[in-house]
C-alpha cells in the first residue's frame, strides 16, 4: 500500500471485504476474476472476502472499511496510522466504506 494513498489491490481488498455479505453470487464472480487479474491469489481474495490480508498495511485498511461504529473506527484509524497508512488515505478507505454500504449499492 503507498503511503500516500490506497493502491488498486487494497482498494480491490476492501471493496471484496466490503460486499463479501452481499450474497450478489454475479458480483462475487466478477470480483474475483478481476483479483486474479490484479495478480491475487485465490487465498488473497478468499482472505478478503473474509475481512483481512496476508499484507499487513492492507489488513489494517480492511479493519478500518469494516469498522461500523464510531469509536470502532477512530481507534482503527489510529491503528492504520500507526501502520503506516497515510491520514488522507484514511479518509479515502472511510468514503469508499460509506459509499458501498451506501443502500442504493448494496443492490
Amino acid at each position: 500500500m503507498a503511503a500516500h494513498g490506497l493502491d488498486e489491490k487494497g482498494r480491490f481488498c476492501i471493496v471484496v471485504a466490503l460486499t463479501a455479505g452481499s450474497g450478489n453470487l454475479e458480483r462475487q464472480a466478477r470480483l474475483d476474476a478481476r483479483g486474479r487479474r490484479l495478480g491475487l491469489t485465490r487465498a488473497e481474495i478468499d482472505a478478503a472476502r473474509r475481512g483481512f490480508s496476508f499484507d499487513f498495511c492492507t489488513s489494517k485498511a480492511i479493519a478500518l472499511a469494516l469498522a461500523r461504529d464510531e469509536a470502532v473506527r477512530e481507534r482503527r484509524r489510529h491503528e492504520a496510522i500507526r501502520a503506516g497508512i497515510d491520514p488522507l488515505a484514511c479518509a479515502k478507505i472511510e468514503r469508499l466504506a460509506a459509499k458501498l454500504l451506501a443502500p442504493s449499492f448494496a443492490k
